[in-house]
């Protein structure tokens, strides 16, 4: 069973978050988000503040955690991003097709950012 974890970019300060909790309303729809701040301090957010971005439960070569919207490099030296899609955690090939998230694949490839952070030029 893979980790569920999260990672949250705060659309405001433009920083990446620990996530700490999720809180629901009454309806089921996330309302706000704990987390800790670049101190390390307990903070509370609304969720129209905080960007959750999901673990996929994979790792790189390196061991690095591979997250929703992170930037790779693929051992064929192309540099995509990973999402969801149909079928799952994806990356898109060099003619723009939804490939699956393979942990075989994963081992080959390297996170070198995210779109938050580093955006890559779509063609």
């Amino acid at each position: 069973m893979r980790e569920i974890k999260f990672k949250g970019w705060h659309l405001i300060d433009k920083y990446f978050i620990k996530v700490e909790a999720i809180y629901y309303d009454d309806d089921n729809k996330i309302r706000l988000i704990e987390y800790r701040d670049r101190d390390k301090k307990q903070r509370f957010s609304p969720i129209t503040s905080i960007e959750l971005i999901e673990f996929t439960g994979l790792k790189d070569k390196d061991g690095k955690e591979i997250y929703e919207d992170d930037i790779v490099k693929m051992y064929s030296g192309q540099i995509t991003e990973i999402g969801w899609g149909d079928c799952g955690w994806r990356y898109l090939n060099e003619q723009r097709d939804p490939i699956p998230l393979l942990p075989a694949i994963c081992r080959k490839l390297t996170v070198i950012g995210n779109i938050c952070e580093t955006p890559i030029k779509k063609p």
